[in-house]
């Protein structure tokens, strides 16, 4: 009977240890063999759009996207590279038991370019919810919906001006009302400040997130909403100054400064990156203020851009002949 006793002891025991071991192991531990025992570690997701880009760290090559790496709590340099996509780089803190994500997104350093239009375009404007290109021809008004079809690009259709100032008239008074709500999400410190110190310029598709432009210097407190584990590690700024563009991520209670103010900004459409022009390039950034890159160099007019709302490509307005004393043209650059 003893040893019965004794044998079903030693088995829970075992399972008990067992477990625990596993349990730590699944939360990122690793045997250190040197001290004997079971050493903390975080975990890095390192994955990317594309997936299969070597993985650096430190300069050292380690795994391809998509994949998972346990790395001692640190600060690493973690770049991202692909054979003809732009490479992606970031300082990443890795905290013990926690996973952190590199969400890169890799744009192509030789898009490919095709016309959307031939007769010549004036005027350009996007439609409210991003998924339409009014625009005028000397043949009248037209609307070329940015819709994704397999081996064909979409083609303009004729419209009259009243429908186009219905389209503006109508969204004008749905995002009066639902930006309302958006704004009703964030912390109520935030909205404050957000009302009185601040312009309003856009909120995220996902509409987690607020771009801003301030209009005067001012705090914003810390921990407005209890901390969430794997919160952004980048730097961020809560001194605000007057007429520069930030970001506050009501999720994890964070602020990152984008840019001293610009006139021609707006969201990408995965809610990670913003669009915008300077010095005469269109140039994408992260929410948090990194990996600001230059997507498109080429000559463009009217200042104008939009996104293919999937984001697979992005529309500008050019004569591939500067010289020609003809109407630019849409085109469409692939960003994938």
């Amino acid at each position: 009977m003893n040893k019965r006793l004794l044998i079903t002891l030693t088995t829970a025991i075992f399972l008990l240890i067992a477990t625990m071991i596993a349990i730590k192991l699944a939360k990122g531990y690793r045997p250190d063999l040197k001290n004997g025992s079971l050493k903390a570690t975080g975990l890095l997701l390192a994955n990317s759009i594309p997936r299969g880009a070597q993985v650096f760290i430190n300069d050292k090559l380690m795994t391809a996207t998509d994949d998972t790496l346990n790395l001692s709590p640190d600060e690493y340099e973690v770049k991202i590279k692909k054979t003809g996509y732009l490479p992606w780089h970031k300082k990443i803190r890795v905290q013990a038991e926690l996973v952190t994500e590199t969400n890169a997104r890799l744009f192509p350093s030789v898009p490919e370019m095709k016309p959307l239009t031939l007769a010549g375009v004036s005027q350009p404007l996007v439609s409210p919810d991003g998924s339409k290109i009014f625009f005028s021809s000397e043949l009248g008004f037209w609307v070329l919906e940015m819709v994704t079809r397999p081996l064909t690009n979409p083609k303009p259709k004729k419209i009259s001006q009243p429908e186009i100032n219905l389209v503006y008239q109508k969204w004008g008074k749905e995002k009066e009302i639902e930006d309302v709500i958006r704004f009703d999400k964030f912390p109520l410190e935030f909205q404050q400040i957000a009302t009185d110190s601040a312009k309003i310029v856009n909120f995220s598709p996902d509409e987690t997130k607020l771009l801003y432009l301030a209009k005067e210097n001012v705090e914003i407190p810390q921990d407005l909403i209890p901390k969430i584990p794997s919160a952004s590690s980048q730097p961020e700024e809560r001194n605000i100054k007057a007429n520069v563009l930030y970001v506050y991520d009501r999720k994890e209670d964070r602020n990152f400064k984008i840019h001293e103010a610009l006139e021609n900004i707006s969201w990408f459409p995965d809610s990670r990156h913003l669009l915008f022009i300077s010095d005469g390039k269109i140039k994408i950034i992260e929410y948090d203020g990194q990996n600001e890159t230059i997507i498109y160099a080429g000559i463009f007019e009217e200042d104008f851009f939009a996104i293919w709302p999937d984001d697979s490509r992005l529309v500008v307005l050019t004569n591939l002949n500067p010289d020609s004393p003809l109407l630019p043209n849409l085109y469409a650059i692939n960003l994938r």
